[in-house]
């Protein structure tokens, strides 16, 4: 696809903007007020997740090098194999806490955990780039999931906040099948 024809759309997903589909599980869904029409790919640019405090997520310890599941629209951009499971998810965020605070993270600290992406501007092929197939002619609504390093549903009161930013390509031409 020629890409002078593409139009570049920075959407930004916070959860304290977002609705909780229930009271127990961290499961957001956020709509925009203006649909993305012929939405083709979508590069990830940065994840944060700040965690309330605590030594756990799930009731299960954290350790470094675990990680946090992000299942956003069911795509699939990552794909791995827990405890027997085939998981496919959108993002993965890794848990350093002796990256961040030495040998022991104060007992009452709100912990922020950053994925973020260097990316070639456009590229399809550049890893952080999910391709839409098919399109999406009518891009309104994200549906996002965290889940623990077993990929169960993190519950909610685990989470203080999560926020994405997303680059939406996006055709300014109707696009048709042949």
């Amino acid at each position: 696809m020629d890409n002078d024809i593409l139009d570049k759309t920075i959407v930004y997903i916070n959860s304290s903007n977002c609705l909780f589909k229930n009271g127990t599980n961290f499961d957001i869904t956020f709509d925009l007020q203006e649909p993305i029409r012929n939405a083709l790919y979508i590069t990830i640019i940065k994840t944060d997740i700040i965690l309330n405090p605590s030594q756990s997520i799930n009731n299960l310890a954290i350790e470094d090098g675990d990680s946090i599941y992000v299942n956003l629209k069911n795509y699939s951009r990552i794909r791995t194999n827990i405890d027997g499971i085939n998981v496919k998810c959108f993002d993965q965020v890794i848990i350093d806490l002796s990256d961040k605070f030495g040998v022991d993270p104060p007992p009452n600290a709100n912990i922020l955990f950053r994925s973020e992406y260097a990316s070639t501007v456009g590229e399809i092929n550049d890893i952080n780039t999910h391709v839409l197939n098919p399109m999406e002619p009518n891009l309104k609504r994200f549906d996002i999931q965290l889940y623990d390093k077993k990929y169960q549903p993190i519950q909610k009161n685990n989470i203080k906040r999560f926020a994405t930013t997303l680059c939406i390509y996006h055709s300014r031409k109707k696009i048709t099948q042949f």
